[in-house]
């Protein structure tokens, strides 16, 4: 699986995928859409919000917190992270919103 580097849209969903590698940005950094949801993830790379990607889907997991560089990530368009584990949101998020 490492070796498709040009892979631009990654579906692994209802799984038990609980971890990411850290080398996932360099190993598919060309992907757009990357759904991960409905698996056993406990949380994920901060590289991952380096990546250019569109559409974000980290439903269903056991998330309990989401990387500052995802929510600043000026690619991603469409984000799902309902039901995880997530108590708080980043404070540089909130004062965005407000």
């Amino acid at each position: 699986m490492n070796e498709m580097t040009a892979l631009k849209v990654m579906k692994i969903n209802h799984g038990r995928l609980e971890k990411l590698p850290e080398t996932f940005k360099t190993n598919f950094s060309k992907v757009v859409v990357l759904d991960l949801s409905y698996n056993a993830l406990s949380n994920i790379p901060k590289s991952i919000g380096d990546i250019k990607i569109k559409t974000l889907k980290l439903a269903n997991n056991k998330l309990v917190e989401i990387p500052d560089s995802i929510w600043g990530n000026v690619y991603t368009v469409h984000l799902e992270f309902d039901n995880n584990n997530i108590s708080s949101i980043s404070d540089s998020v909130q004062k965005a919103v407000h």
